[in-house]
C-alpha cells in the first residue's frame, strides 16, 4: 500500500470547505453554530487563534452583550458540544469523501484542518501524532502581600480563571483546585507533587495606592530558572480580577506557544 504525504492546506480551500459544510441541513437549521463555526475559521486563518476564548467568542463573534461573564453561564460551551456533534454527523454521512476535515478538539475552541487520508493509501503513525506533545503547567496560588484588603477568594479567581484560560489554547494545564488542594506551597513539596507539570505559574498580589498589581512567573521547576515573567496592574475602581485574568493567560498562551515552536 502507498504511504501519503499531506499537501499544505491554503485558506481558500479552508473557506471552500467551510461554506461547503454551511449546506449541511444541520447547519442549515442553526444560525447560531453557522456564526460560531465561521467565526472560529476565520480568527484562525488571520492568526488569531490565542484570542479564542468564551468571552471573545460570545461577544464579538455571536453578537453578545459586553457584559457577558462566561464565569455566569455555560452557554458557549453549550454551543461547542453541539458543533462538535454537528460536525461528527457530517463527515460520518455527506462529508466522508470530503477533502478537508475541519475540527474543533475538547478543551479548545481553537479548529483544525485536516486534510481526508485518501482511499488505498497507508497513513503512517507520524500523521497522526502532534510534532509537539502539550506543554504540561500547573498554576499554583499566589501569594498575597496586601492581607487587609486581598480576599483569599480573589486569588482563587485570579489562578482559576488563568488555568481555565490556558486550557482553551491548546495548552496542557493541570487543574487548578488540584494544586490548591495538594497545598504546593513548599518547592520541595511542588517538585515532588507535579511529576507531570514541570513548569509552574505563580506569583504575588499587593494592592497600594488604590492600584492592584500582580507580578505573575513561570518557572521551570526543574532548571530552577524563570522562563517568563510579567506586571500586570487594575486601578481599584476598574477593578476586574476576570479580565485582568485574561490578559495575563493571553501573555503566558503567546510566551509558551513560542516555546512549543522551539521544542
Amino acid at each position: 500500500m502507498k504511504s501519503y504525504q499531506p499537501a499544505a492546506l491554503t485558506n481558500d480551500q479552508v473557506i471552500d470547505q467551510l461554506n461547503r459544510l454551511m449546506h449541511f441541513h444541520q447547519f442549515q437549521s442553526s444560525k447560531v453554530l453557522q456564526q460560531f463555526l465561521r467565526f472560529v475559521v476565520q480568527e484562525k486563518l488571520s492568526g488569531n487563534e490565542i484570542g479564542l476564548k468564551e468571552y471573545t467568542i460570545a461577544v464579538i463573534g455571536l453578537g453578545r452583550p459586553k457584559t457577558f461573564n462566561p464565569q455566569q453561564g455555560t452557554i458557549i460551551r453549550t454551543y461547542a458540544i453541539r458543533l462538535r456533534k454537528v460536525l461528527e454527523n457530517y463527515y460520518a454521512g455527506p462529508g466522508q469523501a470530503d477533502p478537508i476535515r475541519i475540527h474543533i478538539p475538547k478543551g479548545t475552541y481553537v479548529p483544525e484542518f485536516l486534510e481526508n487520508i485518501p482511499a488505498g493509501f497507508n497513513c503512517s503513525d507520524e500523521l497522526l501524532v502532534p510534532a509537539t506533545p502539550p506543554m504540561p503547567v500547573a498554576v499554583i496560588p499566589f501569594t498575597n502581600v496586601s492581607a487587609a484588603s486581598i480576599q483569599p477568594t480573589d486569588i482563587d479567581v485570579i489562578c482559576d480563571e488563568i488555568s481555565r484560560e490556558l486550557s482553551y489554547n491548546d495548552i496542557s494545564v493541570l487543574s487548578y483546585h488540584f494544586t490548591r488542594r495538594a497545598g504546593f506551597m513548599q518547592k520541595e513539596s511542588l517538585a515532588h507533587k507535579t511529576t507531570y507539570a514541570k513548569l509552574v505559574i505563580t506569583g504575588t498580589m499587593i494592592e497600594l495606592f488604590n492600584k492592584l498589581y500582580l507580578n505573575v512567573q513561570l518557572v521551570n521547576i526543574e532548571a530552577d530558572k524563570q522562563l517568563w515573567a510579567g506586571i500586570f496592574e487594575q486601578s481599584h475602581k476598574e477593578r476586574n480580577l476576570l479580565k485582568m485574568a485574561t490578559h495575563i493567560s493571553l501573555a503566558l498562551a503567546i510566551f509558551l506557544k513560542k516555546e512549543m515552536l522551539r521544542r
